[in-house]
């Protein structure tokens, strides 16, 4: 199967440390379950919050300090071991080439394995082809669902708000696994 994967808060945890950096600057406690829809990490910040996120996404070590999302690399690494064509599909920010570098440089140190020609920037993710899409953001979520395709909702505090009902929700990259499995095994029959 062809996977689709977005990186930031699936593989990186981005949100994380972008507030730890604004509150070290700004004195304040806010954390990443503060944020409760997807666009809206600007509002919790407060005032200069917008402008706060476009200075740190302009600062190229940002992406060396991120974060793995706890079980990430096991699993993108059992999915590429069973046989999983895997594409990173991530969205850049305004500042396009920093990001891209950073994103690039934080995949060649943490997934040394992975081949980067599978690396993709792109901000409609439902225009790849593929058969399962795993990201956190609704919008991404929604769009390939509606062209027919299954997607796994990486559980993030800003899409605790679906209906589960319609999403196949993973809690973390143990359940992506089993997911991914039970989808395999059903497109097999």
């Amino acid at each position: 199967m062809r996977i689709i994967i977005d990186q930031d808060e699936v593989l990186a945890h981005w949100v994380a440390r972008v507030i730890e950096w604004y509150n070290r600057d700004h004195g304040t406690s806010h954390v990443r379950e503060d944020i409760k829809e997807y666009f809206a990490m600007e509002k919790v910040l407060g005032l200069n919050g917008k402008d706060y996120i476009k200075q740190a996404i302009s600062v190229p070590s940002l992406y060396h300090f991120l974060d793995e999302v706890d079980g990430a690399k096991e699993g993108m690494k059992q999915l590429h071991d069973a046989g999983h064509e895997l594409i990173i599909a991530t969205a850049l920010p305004p500042d396009g080439a920093i990001g891209y570098h950073g994103k690039i440089e934080w995949m060649r140190r943490i997934m040394p394995w992975f081949d980067l020609k599978n690396f993709v920037a792109i901000q409609r993710k439902y225009l790849l082809q593929g058969d399962i899409l795993i990201d956190d953001a609704p919008h991404n979520v929604e769009a390939w669902v509606a062209s027919g395709r299954e997607a796994i909702l990486f559980d993030a505090p800003w899409n605790g708000h679906l209906d589960d009902s319609k999403y196949l929700r993973a809690k973390g990259w143990k359940e992506v696994i089993r997911i991914v499995e039970l989808l395999e095994k059903s497109a097999s029959k």
